[in-house]
């Protein structure tokens, strides 16, 4: 009697993990697709979200940077810049926006910082579609200047 209580209660289990499964895939996955790309294999949206070219960075301002990308207009729904102290993106913040143009403060001074962004375009549903990143920019944010003493 023990052992098929057990066995109802992992079939249940089981069950259950393949309806989310499913619910995961018919919501999200199906803008997607698996295939390679440069030798490597990842998602890939299934509908064609353009690239973001021409990635600036204006380093003027003390702690802070503003990011600026081309526009691409009406083809996208909004910009993701993703920073990250680290040259392989770890630890990475994103920020997202509807232009493509983006002040990030808070950062620390004299130190090096890479950047990338992407674009978001909506598909027929509303669902958020990411594009690929775009090559990373690196930058080093201003020192903020000590004011002098006065004597």
């Amino acid at each position: 009697m023990k052992q098929s209580k057990y066995l109802s209660t992992i079939i249940t289990v089981i069950v259950m993990v393949f309806i989310i499964l499913f619910l995961v895939w018919a919501t999200v996955i199906r803008d997607y697709t698996f295939s390679n790309v440069g030798g490597r294999w990842q998602f890939v949206a299934r509908i064609t979200v353009p690239v973001p070219s021409g990635l600036t960075v204006d380093t003027s301002e003390e702690e802070r940077l503003t990011v600026k990308c081309s526009n691409l207009g009406s083809k996208v729904h909004s910009y993701e810049f993703q920073i990250s102290p680290f040259k392989n993106m770890a630890f990475a913040k994103v920020y997202g926006t509807a232009v493509p143009r983006q002040t990030i403060a808070g950062l620390k001074g004299g130190k090096k910082y890479y950047i990338r962004v992407r674009a978001v375009k909506l598909n027929p549903s509303g669902r958020r579609v990411h594009g690929s990143w775009s090559s990373v920019h690196v930058a080093t944010a201003k020192k903020k200047q000590e004011e002098k003493k006065k004597r």
